[in-house]
């Protein structure tokens, strides 16, 4: 993992850490190198005193999620190409570091190539390291066990040092801890991205209920199918089939309560549901409604095939127990061998 062994050699870091993680960059010494006298914050007073240039966005501690990250600053060893580097790297060092490392949370290794500047332009620079390796811990106590852990096995240790010894110019090796600073822009303020995020994982939510509701029903998985809506939803598959559930025990009562087949439902052996197009419209951040294109197939007792397709109109409603369906109407663009009273597709008031 790079100057991970320094950075456990320097575990008295870790004591200025405990209570808050107020780090500027902080370099730790390379074995055989100098420290960079970069300024820390670890002194809250200090830090205190320090003021933050006027700009147009704002610059503001991230955390989110207390951790630690560590970064590794790392060069190639002479004679080595960029690409004879990383394929060493990634096949070799990082199963290597990952059979060693059980506290680490994330292990992640960015790769530096050679830019021209934004601003001045001209040639691209070799820059000064060639990977920047990214590990993070739970916390500075993890950072602690793990060293101490390591420190028990020195075959481990000597293992990964004499890999090192093969890929980096160990010499110039860096380890880093890392405070964020998150600039909200102007154009894109926090709150608008993380409202952005929940409302996608509040349409896939939504898009799965949808499709749950067509599995469960194929599946004959009649008690889930009920627990897909509210208690007082209202399910309405048309004049033909009866009139309108209203509640989440009439939808139970709807599935596999051995009712005595009809002409409108005659029991079905096998069911087969398909569903595509669906289109979700946010009416607020706790209700939506959602749009669903839909073709069943069925087959009966005596082998008849009835078949439908259309549209599931529905409402969903956001629950403590996650999304659910408040309202579901079925209209039919077309059937086949089914030829009952259905709500059709398009109502003529919505012409």
């Amino acid at each position: 993992m790079g100057r991970s062994l320094t950075a456990a050699r320097r575990l008295d870091l870790c004591e200025f850490m405990r209570d808050h993680l107020r780090l500027n960059i902080h370099l730790v010494p390379a074995a055989g190198g100098p420290a960079s006298a970069v300024p820390s914050s670890l002194d809250a007073d200090r830090d205190a005193t320090l003021e933050t240039p006027r700009r147009a966005s704002v610059a503001r501690p991230n955390r989110s999620v207390p951790m630690l990250k560590v970064m590794m600053l790392l060069k190639r060893k002479p004679g080595l190409s960029m690409e004879e580097f990383i394929e060493h790297y990634e096949r070799v060092h990082v199963p290597l570091a990952e059979q060693n490392a059980a506290r680490l949370t994330h292990y992640a290794r960015h790769y530096l190539h050679p830019a021209p500047d934004i601003l001045a332009g001209g040639e691209p620079l070799e820059p000064e390291y060639d990977v920047i390796t990214e590990i993070w811990y739970e916390s500075t106590d993890a950072f602690k066990e793990q060293g101490e852990a390591m420190r028990g096995y020195p075959e481990r240790i000597a293992s990964i040092i004499a890999d090192e010894e093969q890929l980096f110019d160990r010499a110039k090796s860096r380890t880093v801890f890392v405070e964020d600073r998150v600039s909200d822009l102007p154009h894109v303020s926090k709150d608008d991205r993380d409202r952005s995020v929940q409302r996608l994982l509040d349409k896939d939510a939504i898009v799965d209920l949808v499709h749950r509701y067509s599995y469960f029903v194929d599946h004959k998985r009649h008690d889930e199918i009920a627990d897909l809506f509210t208690d007082d939803c209202v399910l309405d598959y048309g004049p033909g089939i009866g009139a309108a559930a209203h509640g989440r025990a009439a939808v139970r009562a709807m599935f596999g309560r051995g009712a005595q087949p009809t002409a409108a439902r005659p029991g079905f052996v096998a069911t087969s549901h398909h569903n595509a197009n669906v289109i979700v419209t946010f009416d607020s951040d706790d209700r939506a409604s959602v749009r669903t294109s839909m073709y069943a197939w069925h087959q009966t007792a005596d082998g008849r095939t009835p078949r439908v397709w259309g549209y599931y109109h529905d409402v969903a409603v956001r629950t403590p127990e996650g999304w659910r369906l408040a309202e579901r109407q079925l209209r039919i663009a077309g059937n086949q061998g089914w030829a009952i009273d259905w709500l059709p597709l398009i109502d003529r008031a919505e012409k």
